[in-house]
């Protein structure tokens, strides 16, 4: 039962809102006045909450001869509501997406020296720097070491990044170094696997790639993680971004390109 409403409360029910709906599919239809002795609701409360119920599309309220029952609603009414709230909330995310870009050039406009660092810690930190580059307008142009596995160890977040990376439409480039390995079932994502990136390969005498950087927009993201430290920096400028985009490229055009499906599988 205790592991039942836990998963309601979870689910967006209040702690008594989630008792009282347990309760109500236990016993079927019922009075306030059975609900209050069943829970040990005060009946008062139990009326407001049986609204509250109603509102959310699980309790029906009878009333016929014998008088007003309250009737549970399918259990599966639950998840129709929370695919609705998800649907609302991903709409909201899409258009903040949008109007990113131009929040930030307006921000940066407000900054008499024009130029912003950010600066980042910790797992929540990178998860935000991450989300950040969901902005990006044009290419991601990323010098890239280590995985997003080895940035983000949560793997059902991650899986949330990429859908909504896909969503996006982005195309990252990345310069990688010549020894990098990667696991090759690392997603389910099957669009992500066929879109995810172009990679070119570098040797660590010609460039020794020790940060995870990435440039989008007028803006160049530096990960750092050493001795279980998580340090992140954001730097917002429009020229230091442009030379950094000179300099990926003066990589970029002379590197070769090594195929993507040597390394990229779907997960099994």
């Amino acid at each position: 039962m205790d592991n039942i409403i836990k998963t309601l409360e979870q689910a967006g029910l209040k702690p008594r809102e989630a008792k009282l709906y347990y309760e109500l599919l236990r016993l079927g239809p019922s009075t306030h006045l059975q609900l209050s002795r069943a829970t040990e609701i005060n009946r008062t409360k139990v009326y407001r909450l049986i609204e509250s119920l109603h509102d959310r599309q699980l309790v029906t309220i009878k009333i016929d001869s014998s008088g007003k029952r309250i009737i549970p609603a399918d259990p599966t009414n639950i998840l129709l509501r929370l695919n609705e709230e998800q649907a609302k909330i991903q709409a909201q995310l899409d258009n903040a997406m949008k109007v990113m870009p131009a929040l930030e050039e307006l921000a940066s406009d407000a900054n008499p020296l024009n130029f912003q660092v950010k600066t980042y810690q910790g797992i929540a930190g990178f998860k935000q720097m991450l989300w950040n580059e969901l902005s990006a307008e044009n290419d991601l142009l990323c010098f890239e070491k280590g995985n997003l596995d080895e940035l983000i160890p949560d793997e059902e977040w991650l899986e949330r990044f990429r859908a909504q990376y896909v969503r996006t439409g982005i195309i990252a480039k990345s310069i990688q170094p010549i020894d990098t390995k990667y696991n090759p079932y690392f997603t389910q994502n099957q669009q992500y696997l066929q879109s995810f990136h172009q990679q070119k390969y570098v040797s660590p005498s010609e460039l020794d790639l020790t940060h995870h950087m990435t440039i989008y927009n007028n803006c160049v993201a530096t990960y750092c993680w050493r001795d279980g430290q998580k340090i992140g920096v954001e730097i917002v400028n429009q020229h230091y971004a442009q030379m950094m985009r000179d300099i990926f490229y003066s990589y970029w055009d002379r590197l070769p390109t090594v195929a993507r499906d040597k390394y990229y599988k779907p997960k099994q």
